[in-house]
Parts: structure tokens; C-alpha cells; sequence
């Protein structure tokens, strides 16, 4: 099965494609951290709010190819 590893570079979010057996991701549970829940348990530390803004930040445009989208050919 493909797979993201979250890597970092000079302090920035980076990340590799991977591959990892199938059995050892399927039907396992993976929680949030409890250092990404602050000590009343009603919201998320700051440490989380970094971990998560490079997944929601920003939009992927597609790049452009006279005037037209270039998709990636599969």
C-alpha cells in the first residue's frame, strides 16, 4: 500500500512516498496524540495546530500549459 511519511527539511513540512505491507495498517488504530489536546481536554495545543497546518493550508493549483491545466498523465 502507498504511503505518506511526514518528514522535515531546514524546519519545514516535507514529506516521501513510501510503501508499507498492507497488514500492518489495515484494521489498526492510530489516536491523537495527548500532547495535541490541552490539560482541560476541550481543545488542541498549539503543537497540534502546527503538526496540522501544512495538511489544510494553501490550494494546489494546477499548473498551466498555454492557457490549458497540465494534468498528470496515469
Amino acid at each position: 500500500m502507498m504511503t505518506i511519511l511526514r518528514t522535515e527539511e531546514n524546519g519545514h513540512y516535507a514529506f516521501e512516498i513510501s510503501h508499507s505491507d498492507v497488514s500492518e495498517i489495515a484494521n489498526k488504530i492510530k489516536s491523537v496524540p495527548a500532547e495535541f489536546i490541552n490539560a482541560a481536554g476541550d481543545d488542541v495545543t498549539d503543537e497540534c495546530c502546527r503538526y496540522l497546518l501544512p495538511l489544510i493550508k494553501g490550494e494546489a493549483y494546477p499548473e498551466y500549459r498555454d492557457g490549458i491545466p497540465d494534468y498528470a498523465v496515469i
